[in-house]
């Protein structure tokens, strides 16, 4: 028992560690306040909404919590409601690509890559965290060049 549950112990601890300050970010008002203040900003929605994602991503680690976060923080934006069926795809598509990028030590799938491919961290950095990065800015791209014609 403790031989299969050494590996995963870090990784519901940094899942967790990460759902709490979800919660306690969402609670606080937080996500209404950025949500007022990114109303103000000249950036298109689909730059500010990547940004959210990626932002909350590199702080929490949870690709999961960044998403919800992500699409709860836009979902309050005013100017959504009015956005057609395809640049609405376009927000997700943004959100997933900030969610996904930038995986590192605070991430409960970098620990699980590290432990099941029995990597040490400094190789898992340089393969596991550039690929997710990699997928991260390629769903951007391709979400903002679809934008273009929604």
């Amino acid at each position: 028992m403790t031989k299969s549950l050494e590996p995963t112990g870090l990784i519901l601890l940094v899942t967790a560690g990460s759902g709490v300050l979800r919660y306690m970010l969402q609670d606080s008002g937080f996500g209404t306040i950025i949500g007022n203040a990114v109303v103000a900003t000249p950036l298109p929605i689909i730059v500010v909404v990547f940004i959210i994602a990626l932002t909350v991503r590199i702080s929490v680690g949870s690709a999961t919590v960044a998403m919800t976060m992500a699409a709860g923080i836009v979902a309050a934006m005013p100017m959504v409601s009015d956005l057609s069926q395809l640049h609405l795809a376009c927000l997700v598509m943004a959100i997933a690509g900030g969610s996904t990028a930038a995986s590192h030590f605070n991430d409960s799938g970098f620990w699980l890559v590290k432990s099941l491919c029995n990597l040490d961290e400094k190789t898992t950095l340089k393969t596991w965290t550039l690929m997710e990065t990699i997928v991260g800015f390629t769903g951007f791209a391709v979400a903002m060049l679809i934008s273009f014609f929604a």
